[in-house]
């Protein structure tokens, strides 16, 4: 055995190994959000027929109680998925943790200080915003005032794994899910983008989420007009464009995890809701 000088041994600094750990943590919770399709961002299914009317119903309400000066709810017989510019939204938290409860409120005041829009945590439990934690909901918000066609006792937003998330993950998630309460559609639902779909994956893996395959052709499948829309280019920096399980097209397309605003986010929302 040699008992000559030992050969030094590297050790890296506290902070470093702090970062790398959260660096790896957070690479593995992104993977495993991407991989678990309860994890994933989806639209919420689609308002049924009587929901569409209990959600006309409450449009013309609040349109007849502002004098008229309300959204255009009925412009071209749909429904503008919008806000009124200046509404108060009331955020009601059924469950979760005070830090998955905190994160959320911060993604919301994220958009409310780009857009004439207002968000304030509420217990009244018909708020217009109801968010749940169900782990088997899945991540999903219904999108805009949509949210008013469902059951005052119904959630409007689920946040499946919140609680476990780390907080950068948590934030990211967040403000995609405030986008699509605010009324910004997903960029999978961009008419400009072309993602290669495989439709019986998609359904397979939805299907267990009470997913109809009609459903399925209607959200995914079926590319939107165009015509008299505000989509933009597809911009796969934004917050709204949500990760797609490679399984869910053919080849190997798929999209990154984003977890800030780009900045035509930040202009669109600004456009919407001018102050």
């Amino acid at each position: 055995m040699s008992h000559g000088a030992e050969s030094p041994v590297y050790r890296m600094p506290l902070d470093a190994m702090s970062e790398r750990f959260n660096h790896d943590r957070r690479q593995a919770e992104e993977n495993s959000m991407q991989s678990d399709t309860k994890f994933l961002h989806i639209p919420a299914r689609p308002l049924t027929p009587e929901q569409q009317e209990t959600l006309r119903q409450a449009l013309a309400e609040e349109e007849s109680a502002s004098a008229g000066d309300g959204p255009a709810s009925f412009a071209g017989g749909e429904i503008s998925k919008f806000w009124p510019p200046g509404k108060v939204l009331r955020v009601y938290f059924m469950g979760g943790s005070k830090r998955s409860q905190k994160r959320l409120m911060k993604a919301a005041q994220t958009w409310a200080a780009l857009a004439n829009i207002q968000f304030v945590e509420s217990t009244d439990r018909k708020s217009e915003v109801r968010i749940s934690f169900f782990e088997t909901g899945g991540i999903w918000a219904m999108r805009g005032n949509e949210a008013l066609g469902l059951a005052k006792a119904d959630p409007t937003a689920n946040c499946a794994g919140y609680d476990a998330w780390s907080v950068e993950n948590v934030d990211g998630s967040a403000l995609m899910l405030f986008g699509t309460i605010l009324g910004l559609a997903y960029e999978w639902d961009n008419p400009n983008r072309n993602i290669p779909w495989d439709k019986a994956e998609i359904y397979a893996d939805l299907k267990p989420q009470g997913w109809t395959m009609q459903q399925v052709e209607q959200v995914f499948i079926t590319k939107p007009n165009a015509t008299g829309t505000n989509f933009t280019a597809f911009d796969p920096k934004s917050i709204m464009c949500s990760p797609i399980p490679e399984n869910w097209t053919l080849g190997t397309y798929s999209t990154q995890w984003n977890n800030t605003l780009s900045d035509l986010d930040k202009q669109i929302i600004a456009k919407i809701y001018p102050r």
